[in-house]
């Protein structure tokens, strides 16, 4: 049947698509510590990712990375009854 792909098949055009996505900015700047400004503005996601990469001159996986690393120590704080330390 044309047009059917295998699972395998799926997960690779699917893969592949996720890395030209990313390469789109990836290395385009350099490595510096994270202000608690673009923290702010990673967390409130009020415009897309490669907009905010753009503004904050940072990859749109290092983005996303810190969001996820963000919400995680939010996360690991509120069960921990760290919160606001």
């Amino acid at each position: 049947m044309r047009g059917s792909l295998s699972a395998s098949e799926r997960h690779d055009r699917k893969r592949a698509e996720h890395k030209r996505y990313y390469a789109q900015t990836a290395f385009k700047y350099e490595r510096r510590k994270w202000t608690e400004d673009e923290d702010k503005l990673v967390l409130i996601q009020r415009i897309p990712d490669r907009e905010l990469s753009r503004i904050i001159k940072r990859s749109m996986k290092s983005i996303s990375n810190r969001r996820w690393r963000l919400r995680k120590a939010a996360s690991e704080n509120k069960q921990t009854g760290l919160a606001g330390e």
